[in-house]
């Protein structure tokens, strides 16, 4: 009764709040003033003097960040325009559709025009076109979306980059949202797109996406999650690459259409998924599917095959099933070899009952056998207020991975004294330590953005040896762009990039083991969503005071082994398969 009595509860603030934000954007676009839903950040000026006085007098970690998201150029206008027209929905019926709506968006990165430097494409609103912002030699970014083909108006999510057609180059794929199409685009090697065939999407809103091989045939497969959709025989979520740049949904053979939890939202039947991801979860050499999901339902499959896949949710063992789930993100979290998932969700306090109303980001520590045992209380991850996306990354290099996620939603908390208020979130960083147990930490290391926090992708822009931080903000008339410049400099590193013979050049699903004196770490190469947005397949390892690594072991995506020893820090590799 009181799991089925939250779900309720929940979708009665999902209604009030869509009811709430629809009355005031439309306001706002007629005119009226800025809508009560948006968050005020801190200006430049204010951020500015918070960073630099905590690094002055709090920040002990050592870990520091700076906005420079205006000095590089990263410049974008968020808002939604025309919301009815747009959505072409009964929204006072369905109300998760304008849910959906506003949570879209997204960035995709990679080095599309191979010079070395990693670009990024940015999907946001429909107030201004999308934007392929190709950076320059002094680290700057200009946007040549339109030269490039790749230019859209309208709203669209969950961008991915991706070679899907083995040419070794990185093709482009969008999610449209509504009667808005998705978009494919071939990268024809010379900077430019040109068009391709999407696959034959009928689900209405395509929140996120990822690309991994399911069936080991070196070409790259799609998931899609469309919160918000009608639900129909084929929930259209994995694809099968066909060749020659085709995919077909393969959904409904493979055995995963039990993933949603059918429920009538006013005449609709909608679903909740809003992250997919791939991820060998059981160590057997085939990447498995794993759907994080709103209310209580995220799934996670167990590629048997590579054409069927069997429901293993159960083994996900949640102490307290009240599992919103938003973004996620999956990674060698303990440093023992197998894929832990990390995935956030909604932290808030029950003034009325003086107890924890919603449970919050969940860390699921897996115990090498594709079951998972729920740590998130005992990691203290728990508390990232209404979390998005997440990037899990080693930010001071000291060899433990380490997990930032995004925030913010359209309604205040009900109790700000014990958890902040959902409508003025700061993002969250968790430093990990030794003992298994995460530090909390954000104002301290000047991560005080307090926007409405949707996309992050967690990358080294300056290749300068440390993790950076981009996220795109859902607030009207200011730049929905912040960059978080790691300014620590600290410990020593290895960055890896793979390149396969043959298929799959990218290495897409291979696992590349780094030892040391003090520890082995893992990494699985991989093109997932981190809530509509994707981090580079680029691996980056913290090595501490380590200078030189022992071995490098990787286990190529046919099975093949190989093995480099005695390897200098401080350095960017590529790795050829022999």
């Amino acid at each position: 009764m009181k799991k089925s009595f939250r779900k309720l509860l929940f979708k009665h603030k999902y209604i009030q709040f869509s009811i709430i934000f629809l009355f005031s954007l439309l306001l706002g676009c007629g005119g009226g003033g800025s809508g009560s839903e948006t968050k005020t950040p801190a200006s430049p000026e204010q951020e500015t003097t918070q960073e630099n006085t905590d690094n002055e007098t709090v920040n002990t970690s050592g870990v520091f960040f700076k906005n420079t998201a205006q000095a590089l150029g990263l410049v974008h206008e968020w808002n939604l325009v025309d919301l009815y027209l747009l959505s072409q929905f009964d929204l006072s019926t369905d109300p998760l559709v304008e849910s959906g709506i506003r949570t879209s968006g997204g960035i995709a990165i990679g080095d599309y025009n191979q010079d070395g430097l990693i670009d990024l494409f940015i999907t946001s609103g429909n107030a201004s076109a999308s934007k392929l912002f190709q950076q320059q030699v002094d680290g700057t970014y200009i946007d040549v979306a339109g030269q490039a083909g790749v230019q859209l108006m309208g709203v669209y999510s969950g961008p991915s980059f991706a070679d899907t057609d083995n040419d070794g180059d990185l093709d482009l794929f969008v999610g449209g949202m509504g009667y808005t199409s998705s978009k494919f685009f071939i990268n024809q090697g010379d900077g430019t797109f040109v068009e391709g065939i999407a696959p034959d999407i009928s689900r209405e809103f395509n929140i996120s996406s990822s690309f991994g091989d399911i069936n080991n045939d070196g070409f790259l497969d799609l998931a899609l999650s469309h919160y918000a959709s009608n639900v129909n025989k084929d929930p259209e979520i994995l694809w099968l690459n066909k060749q020659n740049n085709l995919f077909e949904s393969i959904s409904i053979s493979s055995g995963i259409t039990e993933s949603q939890e059918k429920e009538f939202v006013g005449e609709s039947i909608l679903n909740y998924d809003f992250t997919p991801s791939f991820a060998d979860v059981n160590n057997d050499g085939r990447l498995d599917l794993l759907l994080a999901s709103d209310f209580s339902n995220s799934s996670y499959y167990i590629n048997e095959d590579g054409e069927n896949f069997t429901n293993n949710t159960v083994n996900m063992n949640i102490n307290q099933d009240d599992l919103h789930g938003m973004g996620a993100t999956l990674a060698d979290i303990d440093n023992d070899g197998d894929i832990d998932w990390f995935i956030t969700s909604i932290a808030s306090y029950d003034n009325t009952t003086g107890s924890i109303g919603a449970s919050g980001n969940k860390l699921f520590q897996n115990n090498g056998d594709g079951t998972f045992t729920d740590i998130s209380y005992q990691s203290n991850i728990f508390n990232g207020g209404w979390g998005w996306a997440s990037c899990i990354a080693d930010f001071n290099n000291d060899g433990l991975l380490d997990i930032f996620n995004t925030n913010g939603w359209f309604a205040p908390s009900d109790e700000e004294g014990n958890f902040e208020s959902h409508d003025n979130d700061t993002i969250r960083l968790f430093l990990a330590t030794e003992s298994g147990r995460f530090t909390e930490t954000n104002i301290a290391v000047g991560l005080i953005d307090k926007g409405q926090g949707r996309a992050a992708v967690c990358f080294d822009r300056d290749n300068d040896g440390d993790i950076d931080i981009l996220l795109s903000n859902h607030d009207k008339d200011i730049n929905s762009l912040v960059f978080y410049e790691n300014t620590a400099q600290l410990n020593n590193y290895l960055k890896i990039d793979l390149k396969a013979y043959g298929k799959n050049i990218f290495a897409i699903g291979a696992r590349v083991y780094v030892k040391d004196q003090f520890r082995e770490q893992m990494r699985e190469v991989n093109i997932n969503s981190n809530f509509t947005s994707q981090n580079p397949s680029q691996l980056h390892f913290g090595l501490g005071e380590v200078t030189k690594v022992d071995q490098i072991k990787i286990i190529w995506p046919n099975g093949e082994t190989q093995l480099l020893t005695n390897i200098e820090a401080n350095q960017s590799l590529l790795i050829e398969q022999k």
